[in-house]
């Protein structure tokens, strides 16, 4: 639901950049202007939004996209620590431990996507 919203409301690529840390939301003015203008320089903003969109709504579509990936953020490290707790413990049997290893490949790559689709 939340990346759905991310793509619905066109906020998907205002961050311009991906860390695997993930960032906090720009503190300052002058802060939120370098990174409005930084998206300013991508294509997404020159074919969608050139000269129409203010910096409120930037704010907006930024935090939507920022909150959009720390929720990922925090799903997958909510997800791979009790997993690799219960796999050390050796608490799962094989075929569910392949199973939930799974998972978190498939999330791990949907998190490359991302990256992906940042870079280009």
């Amino acid at each position: 639901a939340i990346g759905g919203y991310t793509r619905l409301s066109g906020s998907g690529l205002s961050m311009t950049d991906w860390r695997i840390q993930g960032r906090s939301l720009p503190r300052s003015e002058e802060a939120w202007l370098r990174e409005f203008e930084e998206y300013k320089r991508y294509p997404e903003y020159q074919r969608l939004h050139a000269g129409k969109m203010e910096l409120e709504e930037f704010k907006r579509i930024y935090f939507v996209e920022w909150f959009h990936r720390m929720w990922g953020r925090t799903v997958g490290v909510l997800f791979a620590g009790p997993l690799a707790f219960f796999l050390v413990k050796g608490a799962l049997r094989p075929p569910l431990a392949l199973r939930l290893s799974a998972m978190l490949a498939l999330g791990i790559s949907q998190a490359f996507v991302g990256w992906w689709m940042v870079r280009s």
